[in-house]
């Protein structure tokens, strides 16, 4: 690892930098997908402006949190993570949450503005529907280990059947409780958010439609950005990083 990266924030487990930037006037903090890590974000800093700083969401039980229990709840979770980044938002900042971290940032952008704590400059969200639409029908947690390996890779995410015995024994419970997270959730209505929200998708998404992520316009009582779809299935953020990056730079900048 290079000397410029730190797996892990010095004195808060729950934010990974892939690059410190001392000068930031931006904070743009990164939530992935079930079974995701920080380190999707890796080459993020490299593509942003150098006044950006990204701060990826490590979330329990995996990586150097191993010995953490996984959570299963939504809003616990999103509590015990404000709590933890509380200090952190001294700096302006974004959320950017795919798939499963697009709803964990709503729900995030939710409990700080009910904490009374600074409101992020903008919500962006990706390959999730609109938190107030109904849920796929079925239970993925439910279903076996194998089964829910198989059913990602489907999707496009990165092939658990290539990662060792050993891997796959650190992977799965995680990606087992990131998925009953969302299995579990229940919306509830409320004021809608005060910050822009703008979504992304993958142009050959198989699960959420485009009608999905213009549904995230009721979420907000400021702009909506719009939909973009950009070149990819569910998980577009790998096969369209530079492309995703860049709209992204493109909307901080145009916010700021």
């Amino acid at each position: 690892m290079s000397a410029a990266a730190a797996p892990v924030r010095a004195g808060n487990p729950w934010l990974w930098l892939p690059r410190q930037r001392p000068g930031r006037e931006l904070r743009l903090l990164c939530l992935a997908y079930a079974g995701g890590r920080p380190q999707v974000f890796s080459t993020w800093p490299s593509l942003l402006p150098p006044d950006v700083e990204v701060a990826a969401v490590e979330l329990p039980g995996r990586g150097p949190r191993t010995r953490e229990r996984p959570r299963t709840r939504v809003r616990p979770l999103v509590d015990e993570l404000a709590t933890a980044i509380e200090s952190d938002l001294d700096t302006p900042y974004a959320i950017f949450g795919h798939s499963l971290g697009a709803l964990l940032g709503f729900e995030l952008a939710r409990e700080v503005r009910a904490r009374g704590l600074p409101s992020p400059l903008a919500l962006l969200v990706a390959s999730s529907p609109a938190p107030h639409l109904p849920m796929s029908a079925g239970s993925l947690a439910e279903l076996a280990e194998s089964a829910v390996a198989a059913q990602l890779e489907e999707l496009g995410a990165p092939r658990a059947s290539s990662l060792t015995a050993e891997a796959q024994s650190l992977l799965l419970p995680y990606l087992r409780a990131d998925l009953e997270l969302y299995d579990s959730y229940a919306y509830e209505a409320g004021e809608p958010l005060d910050c822009p929200v703008s979504a992304y998708g993958g142009r050959f998404d198989a699960v959420v439609a485009e009608a999905d992520l213009a549904a995230w316009a009721e979420q907000t009582t400021a702009s909506f950005g719009g939909v973009r779809l950009l070149p990819g299935d569910h998980f577009f953020l790998h096969a369209a990083d530079g492309v995703l990056v860049q709209a992204v730079a493109r909307e901080l900048e145009r916010l700021r």
